[in-house]
């Protein structure tokens, strides 16, 4: 009877590893998840940003060949 509680014993503190186990790498796969997106919402805005100051830069550069063009 001892024997058999005894593996009982060992049954329930495996399966509890296993299950604290798994707890543990899904909160991990979330917080990967949560980065994947920061990352991907950094480089979106990292990219519209790049597209303003790259129109910013041609209109400086149209203005001053204008200018430049106008006063020859």
């Amino acid at each position: 009877m001892m024997k058999v509680l005894a593996m009982r014993e060992m049954q329930v503190k495996k399966r509890l590893l296993l299950y604290t186990s798994l707890e543990i790498m899904g909160q991990e796969r979330q917080k990967s998840l949560a980065n994947q997106h920061l990352i991907c919402n950094l480089l979106i805005f990292n990219g519209l940003f790049a597209c303003l100051n790259f129109i910013r830069f041609k209109k400086v550069v149209i203005n001053l060949l204008v200018t430049d063009l106008l006063h020859k």
